[in-house]
């Protein structure tokens, strides 16, 4: 999330996913995956969900700790919590990303 800061490029993001579930593929890597994450089609349709859920709640969050606390309540066993912190201060303007 803190490589595509704008809703334009979340928009973008989610359409592309969108194409990729029209091809059908028979296998998915994400770009964030754990050791032994499943890697298929639901991987794209989860980070659109989750992407729809960032947006949902980074405008309720006074900081990146409500942020981070919301989207780990909505996906407790989501990885990459680095990548989360991250993206949550990014988006919450306490860190300057390039």
């Amino acid at each position: 999330m803190a490589d595509t800061q704008t809703p334009e490029s979340h928009v973008e993001w989610i359409d592309a996913l969108n194409e990729m579930q029209a091809l059908h593929p028979a296998t998915v890597v994400p770009g964030h995956a754990l050791p032994g994450d499943v890697a298929d089609i639901d991987s794209a349709a989860y980070t659109v969900e989750y992407i729809r859920s960032f947006d949902s709640e980074a405008p309720k969050a006074g900081n990146s700790t409500a942020l981070i606390d919301a989207m780990k309540a909505l996906y407790p066993q989501a990885g990459g919590v680095a990548s989360l912190e991250i993206s949550a201060a990014v988006a919450k303007g306490e860190l300057k990303w390039p």
